[in-house]
């Protein structure tokens, strides 16, 4: 081999061993600032959660039903845009669950309140309650299978 080949094989190596320094450091340096951007974050949200327990769900529940909120927010304004108007997408999205909440809510309540009357020894309530709840129970779902 000749002096100009061994000069240009040791260039190549040492191109070599700098990048791979560069990538080393560059790695090294992403862990770093991984590090203290998480302890940044999660060091005072440990504390507040362990010095303040109510206020840390409070805030962790809060925060859940805003991105909750924005997502079918925004879910039902696209829905909106590509339909022309709000008011139909209400009609055909969001008042059918509803409704249905309600009714799921009510009959909740009405079971609630023929135990309450059971305990309470009103009898007399609590047996006319049993015998109207499932005749209203199906009712009802025979209406809304009828309208769906």
């Amino acid at each position: 081999m000749k002096p100009a080949h061994l000069l240009n094989a040791g260039k190549i190596s040492l191109l070599k061993s700098a990048r791979a320094l560069r990538t080393l450091s560059l790695a090294l340096l992403f862990a770093i600032g991984t590090a203290a951007i998480a302890l940044a974050v999660v060091f005072p949200l440990w504390y507040f959660a362990t010095r303040h327990t109510r206020g840390y769900t409070l805030l962790a529940m809060l925060t859940l039903l805003g991105i909750l909120l924005y997502s079918v927010g925004r879910a039902l304004v696209r829905s909106a845009r590509l339909r022309g108007s709000f008011l139909a997408v209400a009609r055909e999205k969001l008042l059918p669950p509803v409704i249905t909440i309600l009714i799921f809510l009510f009959f909740l309540c009405s079971l609630y309140g023929i135990i309450f009357l059971y305990a309470n020894r009103r009898l007399a309530a609590a047996i006319t309650a049993s015998v109207i709840y499932p005749v209203l129970a199906l009712i009802v779902t025979h209406f809304r299978r009828r309208n769906t």
